[in-house]
């Protein structure tokens, strides 16, 4: 049973509550595989990069590259959440004028504690990566921790300066054989960025291309 021991025992025998918790755990792991996932991604990129012709012919021998398998993410449980929104008053039973209040009063209360809840849950979160970040020094950027062995920009979105600069730089560098040197030549004008996340941005950019 996925319960916290602190929990009152109202909330301990509810199924919804229950189902919930082990939706979030479940959503929790697949998070944290997700994240071990890009990391083997970034790896086989990297060694993709230093080797090109050898990674070709793995595909084309058939090899097994050791990517990820994809993941079904947990769908979310099927909760009626107006049992817990409002509650009926029927102390003025038979008047609809009465319960119409009534109704409406309930209907606010609950929304006003949604938000109070909401307000709680965020404010918990801020504290706990707050503390995180006092106790471990930890700097994180768009959800994960900065490692001090990638470059400053890792994991930061690019901004509009650095996109207009891209575009003129492909310009200013053609295409070659090897596109790792031209990722290279790109990245060593920006200055702030790496080939990886050079050839990142090229791969997004023809991908909305040609979705759009």
């Amino acid at each position: 049973s996925y319960y916290f021991e602190t929990d009152h025992v109202a909330l301990k025998e509810n199924a919804d509550y229950r189902n919930l918790l082990r939706t979030i755990a479940v959503l929790e792991a697949q998070r944290q595989q997700a994240a071990q996932d890009i990391e083997v991604l970034y790896r086989a990129q990297d060694e993709a990069m230093a080797d090109p012709l050898g990674f070709v012919e793995k595909i084309q021998l058939g090899k097994d590259l050791h990517f990820p398998k994809p993941q079904i993410v947990a769908s979310l449980p099927d909760i009626q959440w107006e049992k817990y929104t409002g509650s009926a008053n029927f102390s003025s039973f038979g008047t609809s004028r009465h319960m119409t209040r009534n109704k409406k009063h309930s209907n606010e209360i609950g929304d006003d504690k949604i938000q109070d809840l909401k307000s709680k849950l965020i404010q918990g979160l801020d504290t706990c990566a707050s503390s995180a970040d006092a106790d471990g020094d930890v700097v994180v950027v768009r959800g994960r921790a900065r490692d001090g062995s990638k470059s400053a920009t890792f994991n930061q979105l690019w901004t509009d300066e650095e996109q207009q600069r891209l575009e003129s730089l492909l310009i200013q560098f053609p295409p070659e054989e090897v596109e790792s040197k031209r990722w290279t030549k790109i990245a060593t004008a920006l200055g702030n960025r790496t080939a990886v996340q050079v050839s990142f941005s090229l791969i997004y950019h023809r991908s909305a291309v040609s979705y759009l």
